[in-house]
């Protein structure tokens, strides 16, 4: 005759919010037959978590458990990004993540570790509310053309870490900006150029005036 079981598993230790265990309450098994089960395990950290799954029939009493150990390692990386844009121009993409806590979570700017200089992260403060997700904004500016790859690092204590591949690539400038000088025989006029320095070190600049032809 087929048996109706209720489904309970129990965490060992202290639970982890961001640990998530889903599944069927209920389970019909026909007589002389087996079934299978699905149990959905998610988590955000690595960590080993240990549990216990038991299936009863509550009319007989009769029961079977399971002990379980789920290992979560490090992920790769999450995913590759690409960002182009010409030499002192920039190029920004939104990276998101995901809280399925039932709090929000604040990831700082000293949990985002990216290891190039001409990348910046905002904002420097990221909420994302329960059971949503936000945005971090990645812009780029090259100053020298060429490509290069960098990581970007996300370490949340209550999300766990995020890594991403960053290919970036610097495009020779197409604009060139000039200077117009109108002024009569015999006298003078002064035009000031003004343009940013966007490295983050001190440099020298030699200016060079050419003939066009």
């Amino acid at each position: 005759m087929p048996q109706r079981f209720r489904v309970e598993w129990v965490i060992e230790g202290e639970p982890d919010p961001a640990t998530l265990i889903r599944g069927a309450n209920t389970i019909d098994v026909p007589g002389g037959a087996s079934k299978e089960y699905k149990l959905n395990f998610l988590t955000y950290k690595i960590a080993n978590t240990k549990f216990k799954v038991s299936f009863t029939n509550e009319k007989t009493g009769e029961f079977i458990t399971y002990e379980l150990l789920m290992k979560a390692t490090q992920q790769d990386l999450i995913g590759v990004v690409e960002l182009v844009a010409s030499v002192r121009d920039t190029s920004s993409k939104v990276i998101m993540i995901e809280n399925p806590l039932d709090t929000a979570v604040d990831i700082t700017s000293d949990q985002v570790v990216v290891d190039n200089e001409y990348l910046v992260v905002n904002p420097p403060v990221l909420t994302i509310p329960p059971k949503s997700e936000s945005g971090l904004e990645l812009t780029y500016r090259p100053l020298l053309a060429g490509e290069a790859q960098a990581n970007l690092t996300i370490k949340s204590p209550a999300l766990g870490e995020y890594g991403y591949r960053l290919v970036l690539k610097g495009l020779p400038s197409t604009s060139q900006r000039s200077l117009h000088f109108n002024t009569s025989l015999g006298t003078e006029l002064f035009n000031a150029f003004r343009f940013t320095h966007f490295a983050k070190k001190a440099a020298v600049y030699n200016v060079k005036i050419e003939k066009l032809a």
